[in-house]
């Protein structure tokens, strides 16, 4: 019975013409501005793609020296481009490189606050704080990183249109559920129901939430798709940690 009014509360929204229109119109515009958005100032995406693919070709041990070796000859042969380039894929390669020390150092860090001196003035806040990080990263130890494609994950998931986007399509999918029965005349017909007004919220609600989990796949399966026809495709294999900007997470 739920799963019939959520159908039919979906039916409102979902089977106007205008509104998968948009949904259609939307949903080609964010991948367009996305698929022609400049990677960096200093590369373009044939540049990104020719890299990845020349890392990509080598086994995974070997890729570390090759992307030190093809920094330093970049930096030697003063080319500017190429070695912001490579010196991006470095850095990213120095971070997965310490990350054990990373580790280390929140583990070191959690037991330098158990010994608590009465003269101490550390906040008891930020003792817990500590506490509960290293707690949070000890599953974590020994994890091994590897270099992955981080330029189509980023690209993928960090697009503040898709973002705005996805949340205006809530807000109007919000505002038709609230308003249909006004505009239909029909609120005299819903006390009397089965389960009454309750049953008739839980509905919109199952639906909304519903509409959100389907947008959030749309969207964002979208932006990953033209990330991975922009950059190459991405390691779902890998550690989070491994892409560039997730090395925290835990």
């Amino acid at each position: 019975m739920m799963w019939t009014q959520i159908k039919d509360e979906l039916g409102k929204v979902c089977g106007r013409g205008s509104f998968v229109l948009a949904l259609c119109v939307l949903l080609g515009l964010t991948g367009a501005l996305r698929y022609a958005g400049a990677p960096s100032p200093y590369a373009d995406r044939a540049a990104y793609v020719s890299a990845y693919e020349q890392i990509d070709s080598l086994p995974a041990p070997a890729r570390g020296a090759y992307i030190r070796t093809a920094h330093r000859q970049a930096q030697e042969a003063g080319d500017v481009w190429n070695n912001m380039l490579w010196g991006e894929f470095a850095a990213e390669l120095d971070a997965i490189d310490g990350y054990p020390r990373y580790l280390d150092d929140i583990r070191a860090r959690a037991e330098d606050s158990t010994q608590i001196s009465i003269f101490s003035e550390d906040d008891p806040f930020i003792r817990r704080s500590v506490q509960k990080t290293a707690e949070a990263f000890r599953p974590l130890t020994g994890r091994v990183l590897s270099f992955v494609n981080s330029r189509t994950f980023r690209e993928a998931t960090d697009f503040p249109a898709t973002d705005v986007t996805v949340v205006m399509l809530l807000l109007y999918m919000v505002m038709t559920l609230v308003v249909f029965e006004k505009e239909k005349g029909l609120f005299v017909l819903i006390k009397p129901l089965r389960e009454g007004r309750s049953g008739f919220i839980r509905a919109k609600i199952g639906a909304l939430a519903l509409a959100s989990a389907l947008l959030t796949a749309l969207f964002w399966g979208g932006q990953f798709w033209v990330a991975a026809l922009k950059y190459g495709p991405v390691r779902l294999d890998a550690c989070l940690q491994s892409v560039s900007g997730y090395l925290g997470s835990a």
